[in-house]
């Protein structure tokens, strides 16, 4: 194989390498949303808890009452990519969290963090250490 050949190969692969890296590598270096407040999301529509049970009525309490928490917050089932969400509290404009683990949990570990005095940046830590393995 020439010199030139092997140089474009060489080319060719890093740049291989480098996309499949940012596309694989994405989850870790997501945009965080900025910080809001209450007053940010007065008036947001969330579906009502009462159409749900167990853990998936308790994170749309969550989204209904908190929508200031979630929106800070990246949700890991890789509805981002499949439906456009931007933020965890997308995922409760609709009927996607009510059938989403990753989304329920996400909630719920949420508001018990931050109850519990947790920074937002390490709320955001945990969560992204607990349910980005599961982003496809």
């Amino acid at each position: 194989m020439n010199k030139s050949r092997k140089s474009g190969l060489l080319i060719a692969s890093c740049a291989v390498m480098v996309l499949a890296a940012a596309y694989f590598g994405a989850g870790a270096l997501r945009a965080r949303p900025a910080a809001v407040s209450a007053g940010d999301y007065a008036g947001t529509v969330t579906l009502d808890p009462a159409l749900y049970q167990g853990p998936a009525r308790d994170a749309y309490r969550i989204a209904r009452e908190r929508p200031e928490l979630l929106a800070q917050l990246h949700c890991y089932c890789g509805c981002d990519r499949s439906m456009g969400h931007k933020n965890l509290l997308d995922c409760f404009r609709g009927t996607h969290a009510g059938y989403c683990a990753i989304c329920i949990g996400e909630a719920i570990d949420a508001e018990r963090l931050h109850d519990g005095g947790t920074p937002m940046d390490q709320i955001r830590d945990t969560l992204r250490q607990r349910y980005s393995r599961h982003e496809s």
